[in-house]
């Protein structure tokens, strides 16, 4: 399975979102386990007039598949979808907060603490209550029809071109 960077688009939202919450739905809960978090998720985001379009599948185990949509305005590529594993994993302190862990670097990234809607996540800093992230659940079956996964070469050029 391919490699592929999340943690800096996830950092960018923290940074571009602004006050939210989940006050607006009645039935939320807060999540207290990793496989609560099961799903696929909508992460996409607008930045310098740019919109990026990304889903992410988070599993029971903490590992995340990455959708990220190629013909957007952020990537003006292929119609396609590079879809891979993420170097990162969603893992959870012993105080209940949970954290992005970059497997590569071997080090915790953005720490937060979640909340689940009827149809949404929202994800908050525990050191920062105005940094706020709200993703939408989507079905898997919508995904299955849409992702149209690019070609190796696509893949490996694109990939190589996120690297430093």
């Amino acid at each position: 399975m391919i490699k592929t960077v999340g943690f800096a688009t996830i950092t960018a939202l923290f940074l571009l979102s602004g006050c939210g919450g989940d006050s607006d739905n009645k039935s939320s809960i807060e999540v207290e386990e990793i496989a609560q978090l099961e799903g696929f998720w909508d992460i996409s985001y607008d930045k310098d007039g740019k919109h990026d379009e990304l889903y992410e599948y988070y599993l029971p185990n903490g590992d995340i598949i990455l959708y990220d949509y190629q013909a957007d305005s952020f990537d003006n590529g292929e119609d396609c979808y590079l879809i891979g594993e993420s170097i990162f994993e969603i893992r959870q302190n012993v105080a209940g907060t949970f954290y992005y862990f970059d497997t590569e670097k071997e080090e915790i990234g953005l720490q937060f603490d979640a909340t689940l809607g009827e149809d949404k996540l929202t994800l908050t800093s525990p050191f920062n209550p105005e940094e706020v992230l709200v993703y939408k659940k989507i079905t898997k079956s919508r995904i299955d029809m849409e992702a149209k996964q690019c070609s190796k070469e696509v893949t490996t050029n694109k990939l190589q071109k996120k690297r430093p």
